[in-house]
């Protein structure tokens, strides 16, 4: 997994205020700079895999109805489009047919249910037969262990104190289920003694780098790599 570890990774593709997060035309803008892609999978109802963040359509579709992006068929969601531009949600096998392994991919799972692996089952067999390089990542260590279990892919765990509801997450207590070969950590938090324990065997990675300040503090705490937002890293990776 040495691409993981080359070029800094563009959280959601390299967006900005004219291209949306998880756009075509936020994908296409990172490949054309080199960096590695981090991106977000979710199943639709009738089972699609798309790449989009949220599990509501509100702020990325700037929708006032709560609607479920799970509840609807993929001609239903492709109805919405992405930040009041004309850019609808992306198919994931449209967004493997863009990058075509010209850079690596990070791929986030949302699946949240520890007992349900439908998305974990869909992305496996799509990844089957891509050519490139990727890895996997989520915040459900479940369904890290089940990918671990019924693939060969490289699986990562994330991690966040922020939110309380978190915080065992936070303690990184859930790797010893994924047995994950690197760990992704909020920046926010990502200087503690549970951080320090698992860096001894297993790489980091640090989110969401938005700020010269997260710029530097990941320089600091000498992470393996970044996964950026909204400015151009000048992060040398080791």
């Amino acid at each position: 997994m040495e691409w993981l570890f080359k070029k800094p990774i563009a959280h959601r593709g390299l967006h900005n205020d004219k291209l949306p997060e998880n756009s075509m035309p936020a994908f296409a803008a990172a490949i054309e700079k080199g960096y590695n892609i981090e991106m977000d999978l979710h199943l639709t109802s009738d089972g699609k895999i798309v790449v989009f963040h949220d599990s509501n359509l509100k702020r990325v579709c700037k929708i006032d109805k709560d609607i479920k992006l799970e509840d609807l068929t993929y001609e239903e969601l492709i109805q919405y489009h992405l930040s009041g531009t004309d850019n609808s949600i992306p198919l994931f096998d449209e967004l493997l047919e863009l990058v075509d392994g010209k850079v690596g991919l990070l791929i986030e799972l949302k699946n949240v249910n520890p007992f349900y692996h439908g998305l974990e089952k869909a992305v496996i067999e799509r990844l089957k037969t891509y050519k490139g390089d990727f890895a996997l990542q989520s915040f459900n260590p479940w369904s890290m262990k089940y990918c671990r279990l019924h693939s060969n892919f490289v699986v990562g765990q994330l991690a966040t104190y922020e939110n309380k509801s978190f915080a065992p997450l936070g303690k990184l207590y859930f790797a010893k289920i994924s047995k994950p070969a690197f760990i992704a950590y909020d920046i926010r938090q990502a200087e503690n003694k549970y951080v320090a324990k698992w860096r001894k065997s297993l790489p980091l990675l640090v989110w969401t780098i938005n700020t010269p300040e997260r710029l530097q503090k990941a320089k600091d705490i000498k992470a393996n790599n970044i996964i950026f937002e909204l400015l151009e890293p000048d992060f040398e990776l080791k």
